[in-house]
């Protein structure tokens, strides 16, 4: 499962300024590739905007999908009860219900 991350000022301004990132992904890494440092703070959170460009999943999202919740659907992924979205077409409604139905309240927030 991959999601391709771009910087939103970046792409405003006409240039193409993302990465491909595999999931689970740590968001340092992801706001250091995407962001120029004098783009981040002290801390080094972005003061600009990214958001999903493109994405390898086996379920549809979209550009603002949270990436922490996508961290935790790859994480969980293995499981016996996640596995049925490796073989079919979902859009992200369709795994929030899922998780709901099986327990995974914490997939509710994508």
């Amino acid at each position: 499962m991959r999601i391709y991350v771009a910087n939103l000022g970046a792409y405003n301004n006409g240039e193409l300024k993302g990465e491909w990132f595999d999931l689970p992904v740590v968001m340092e890494e992801v706001f250091q590739s995407v962001f120029d440092e004098h783009e981040l703070d002290e801390s080094g959170q972005p003061y600009g905007d990214y958001a999903i460009h493109d994405y390898e999943l086996p379920f549809e999202i979209n550009e603002y999908t949270s990436i922490e919740a996508l961290n935790d659907i790859a994480e969980d992924f293995d499981s016996p009860e996640l596995y049925v979205f490796t073989s079919g077409d979902y859009d992200i409604q369709d795994v929030i219900n899922f998780a709901n139905d099986f327990g995974y309240e914490e997939y509710s927030r994508i």
